[in-house]
């Protein structure tokens, strides 16, 4: 228990000791690591899935600096038609 209290206050500290820029996107990836530690079973699991989301971390950058037109273009948002569903209620 205090070891996991000292982690959470190291974290916290190096969150709130960044830019007020990059705050929010560094709360949200703790998030996404809290959550699959609490997915997985022992601390070896959570381990080797936090380093695997850290190596697909590095082979994306490694492809946006080595392919940057490619790397744009499937960061690219896609185009859709939405259509518009009427409630059964105003079909009557």
């Amino acid at each position: 228990e205090q070891l996991e209290s000292i982690r959470k206050n190291a974290i916290e500290t190096v969150i709130n000791g960044a830019p007020k820029h990059m705050r929010e996107r560094l709360q949200g990836l703790q998030f996404q690591i809290d959550m699959e530690r609490k997915r997985c079973k022992n601390p070896v699991q959570a381990c080797m899935k936090i380093s695997s989301m850290m190596n697909d971390s590095i082979a994306e950058l490694r492809y946006a600096l080595n392919q940057p037109d490619d790397y744009l273009k499937s960061r690219t948002k896609h185009e859709a038609k939405v259509l518009s569903f009427t409630s059964p209620s105003r079909t009557k």
